[in-house]
C-alpha cells in the first residue's frame, strides 16, 4: 500500500520530446515477496523532494528502466548478474548497504558486476573509500533533510519506553531481552511500515538502534535519519573504529554494544535529557539540507 501510494504520487506518463529535460527516474530494486524494502520509501521521498528543490522532476519505477532516461537505482545489491547489460550506462547506483566487510551475501554481485561498471553514490564515507580502493567511481552522498520527513507528532501518552523496529537477530534479541528484564515496556516491530509504524514511534520515549551483525561497521542511516527528523530520542550502537560525524554524535546517545541496555534505561528515566536530545537531533537534520547534498552530487548550483 505504501509503495503504491509513493508511486502514485511520483509516477507520471512519459513526456513527449520537448525542450524540458526528461525527469530523472528513481528505480527501486525490490524482491518479489515481502514488504521489507518499504523502508526505502522515506529515503526515496526525501531524494525526490531534494531534487524538486534544485529543479529536477523525478518519477519512480519498480525493477524497470525507461528508455532514454537517466536513472538512480536504490537497493542496487538486488540487481541480478544477468541483468547488467539492461542497465543504462548513465545509471547511478545509490548504495545503503555495508560493504567492508561485505557481511551480507547480497552485495557480492553488486561489488563484482555493478560497482566497477557504473557511477556509485554511497551513504557511507567508509564505503566510498573501500570502493575507490577497488577502482570504482564512488561519491559520498549522505542522507539529509527535507520538510516532507517531519510528520510524526508525539502522542499525548508516550507509554512505550523503548522501541526497536527491524529484523531480529541473536545479538539484537540479547539487548531487547536485557531491556525487558529491567522492567521497561519494550515494543518490537518487524515488517511494519508507514502510518502503522509511525503511530508506534509517536508513543515511544526512546528508539534503540542495534547492529544486526557483529561485522557491520557503519551507522544504519536509513533508520536513524527519519527518527531524528521527527524529534525522537535515539540510542545507537557505535564502534570505536567507525567514524560518525560530530553533529550526529551529539544528536544521539552512542554507546558500545554492551552498554546499550544501561544507556536506554538512563535515557528513559531522564525526560529533560530526552528533550534536549530530541531538539539536537532535529536541528542536526535541518542543517543537512538534502537539496544542497544533491546539488553537490550533481554538480549544479546549491539552492539558497
Amino acid at each position: 500500500m505504501l509503495l503504491r501510494k509513493l508511486i502514485g504520487g511520483l509516477l507520471r506518463e512519459a513526456p513527449q520530446p520537448s525542450a524540458v529535460p526528461a525527469p530523472l527516474v528513481l528505480v527501486l530494486m525490490r524482491s518479489s515477496i515481502g514488504r521489507h524494502l518499504e523502508t526505502f520509501c522515506e529515503v526515496m521521498e526525501l531524494v525526490a523532494a531534494g531534487f524538486a528543490d534544485i529543479g529536477y522532476e523525478t518519477v519512480t519505477m519498480i525493477n524497470e528502466f525507461a528508455e532514454g532516461r537517466d536513472h538512480i537505482v536504490f537497493c542496487p545489491h538486488l540487481l541480478r548478474a544477468e541483468d547488467v547489460e539492461r542497465v543504462p550506462p548513465s545509471t547511478i547506483l545509490y548504495n545503503f548497504e555495508p560493504l567492508n566487510p561485505p557481511v551480507f551475501d547480497s552485495v557480492g554481485i553488486f561489488l563484482s558486476h555493478y560497482a566497477p561498471r557504473f557511477r556509485v553514490w554511497d551513504y557511507s564515507a567508509a564505503n566510498v573509500e573501500y570502493l575507490k580502493g577497488r577502482g570504482c567511481s564512488a561519491q559520498h552522498v549522505p542522507l539529509g533533510y527535507a520538510p516532507v520527513l517531519s510528520r510524526i507528532a508525539p502522542a499525548a501518552r508516550q507509554d512505550i519506553d523503548v522501541l526497536f523496529y527491524g529484523d531480529l537477530s541473536a545479538r539484537r534479541v540479547r539487548v531487547l531481552d536485557g531491556l525487558r528484564a529491567s522492567g521497561l515496556n519494550v515494543v518490537v516491530l518487524s515488517d511494519t511500515y508507514g502510518a502503522e509504524r509511525d503511530a508506534v514511534i509517536a508513543r515511544s520515549r526512546v528508539v534503540v538502534n542495534i547492529h544486526n551483525h557483529e561485522g557491520i561497521k557503519g551507522l544504519e542511516t536509513p533508520r536513524v535519519f527519519y527518527l531524528l527528523a521527527n524529534r525522537k530520542a535515539v540510542v545507537t550502537e557505535v564502534k570505536s573504529d567507525v567514524e560518525i560525524e560530530d553533529d550526529l554524535r551529539r544528536a544521539m546517545i552512542g554507546v558500545p554494544y554492551d552498554e546499550l541496555v544501561a544507556a536506554c534505561i538512563a535515557l528513559v528515566g531522564d525526560p529533560e535529557r530526552r528533550a534536549v536530545l530530541e531538539d539536537a537531533g532535529f536541528e542536526c537534520m535541518k542543517s543537512r539540507r538534502q537539496s544542497a547534498i544533491l546539488a553537490t552530487a550533481m554538480g549544479v548550483a546549491k539552492p539558497r
